[in-house]
């Protein structure tokens, strides 16, 4: 299950991955507010509701991490989504289409970089 933290009137939840190699827990947080005027009984339903959630997307690989890159991004997608979900000629599709605009956003913040010297 995950754990639930109260702060400030907003709630922490916190999943754990597992441990890295020094023993350290490693853990996906999300925060969530509840609406005004909900009552205590529906803000306790909503939030468990947000917790199984949130636990089922982490442990299913739903939940990335914040450093990625979205060309990381764009491989893990092709690989764990579009491969096994899209026909053959739909992914070669895509996986070409990736590369352009992969190759086009490098060129636009090597651009942009330059402007802003």
């Amino acid at each position: 299950m995950a754990s639930i933290l109260e702060r400030n009137g907003s709630y922490m939840i916190m999943v754990s991955t597992g441990y890295d190699s020094t023993g350290k827990q490693l853990r996906k947080t999300m925060t969530w507010k509840p609406e005004a005027g909900m009552t205590e009984k529906q803000i306790e339903k909503e939030l468990n509701e947000k917790a199984v959630l949130f636990k089922r997307k982490v442990l299913s690989g739903q939940v990335l991490d914040g450093g990625i890159t979205f060309e990381d991004f764009c491989e893990r997608w092709a690989r764990d989504y579009a491969e096994p979900q899209l026909s053959p000629k739909t992914y070669d599709r895509y996986k070409n289409m990736l590369k352009r605009v992969l190759k086009e956003m490098g060129i636009f913040v090597l651009i942009s970089y330059n402007l802003s010297i």
